[in-house]
């Protein structure tokens, strides 16, 4: 039945990835917004886009977005790490007797 439905949204030409990608429709509209709220700095943020590559403003924010949240995880990741090593230090005896 599923697959059916599917066929005919295909044959119609209907979008239907907010039926399954709730997660990304949201990105999207921060992205959007992000866009909107630019007012004076849309033109910079445009020369600079196609200055970088991307084929769109849009493009851009999201890539931009997602070194961000990259550089969050592996700033974690670094904490967790350090974290660890200081407590196998702390457990560590300076002398073999103990």
């Amino acid at each position: 039945m599923i697959q059916l439905i599917f066929i005919v949204y295909q044959l119609l030409e209907l979008d239907l990835s907010n039926l399954f990608n709730k997660k990304e429709s949201m990105q999207n509209q921060e992205i959007v917004k992000l866009i909107e709220n630019l007012k004076g700095r849309r033109n910079y943020e445009e020369k600079k886009a196609t200055k970088l590559g991307f084929a769109s403003l849009y493009d851009y924010f999201e890539d931009k977005i997602s070194k961000k949240q990259k550089a969050l995880e592996d700033e974690e990741n670094e904490l967790e790490a350090t974290k660890a090593e200081k407590e196998t230090t702390k457990n560590k005896k300076s002398c073999s007797c103990c």
